[in-house]
């Protein structure tokens, strides 16, 4: 549930004498909703320690202290902040909101599975810290992950040439094909073995598939972390979320979460 910092540090990490706004960090100003307004609004207010949140990213980038926390994007489901050090190193912070399901998992999964895609060489940002619990002295779940620095795609897209244009969607269609010649065991969401009981985990690859990097002693799947599994009062139904062998095992699942 929880990830040890990078490295070792003989000095206490903080704030470098500075103050951080909290009501700004706190609460969503991304957009207006049409109806429950207030209602909405809380589901999205989400209070944190941050001074412990500040000690966390300083231990687990490697750094002495956090000049600066700083609202960077609000989604539908996770608030993501930007933390720069004193050396004007920056880190990627994510929070998901209250109303976001499923708890711990959610976070476990994509932490797992930003690792998996790393050790196949996948480009996706490096997790230098995170926790799938609230017990922690922060106060929220949280991952604590590579600040990637560029543009989007869609800023340049219409100015490419073509030979560009190939070139981007070629390296698309590589990783996707990639992604799907991986044999996986089951169907569900990818975890860490540490982060499930073993009543809950499938094996992560197919019988009879090679496994030379050893990815089986690390990663197995589990429940599946797909919100819609687990969304309204659909938390609360005790059914089999996965792992499973059969995708028609989900589809069955969710016609019973409907009905």
């Amino acid at each position: 549930m929880y990830s040890s910092p990078r490295k070792l540090t003989t000095y206490l990490p903080t704030l470098c004498n500075r103050s951080i706004s909290s009501e700004s960090l706190f609460s969503y100003s991304s957009g207006r909703f049409l109806y429950n307004v207030q209602a909405r609004l809380r589901e999205r207010y989400v209070t944190f320690d941050i001074s412990a949140f500040a000690k966390a990213v300083a231990k687990h980038v490697g750094h002495r202290c956090v000049e600066s926390i700083v609202k960077l994007r609000e989604g539908g489901f996770n608030r993501v902040l930007l933390a720069t050090m004193e050396d004007a190193f920056r880190a990627i912070i994510k929070i998901p909101y209250w109303i976001s399901v499923p708890k711990t998992y959610a976070t476990a999964s994509e932490v797992a599975t930003l690792a998996f895609l790393r050790s196949k060489k996948i480009p996706v940002p490096e997790v230098y810290g995170w926790s799938s619990a609230t017990d922690n002295p922060v106060g929220v779940e949280y991952i604590i992950m590579e600040h990637v620095v560029g543009v989007g795609a869609d800023t340049r897209w219409f100015n490419n040439t073509k030979h560009q244009k190939h070139a981007l969607v070629t390296g698309i269609v590589d990783i996707e094909k990639k992604l799907f010649s991986i044999p996986f065991g089951a169907i569900g969401s990818l975890y860490f073995r540490t982060d499930l009981p073993p009543q809950l985990q499938a094996p992560l690859y197919a019988v009879g598939t090679p496994d030379e990097a050893g990815d089986s002693q690390n990663y197995c799947i589990g429940p599946t972390a797909d919100y819609m599994f687990w969304y309204g009062q659909r938390a609360k139904l005790d059914l089999d979320r996965g792992p499973c062998k059969l995708a028609i095992s989900l589809k069955y699942f969710n016609g019973r979460s409907s009905s």
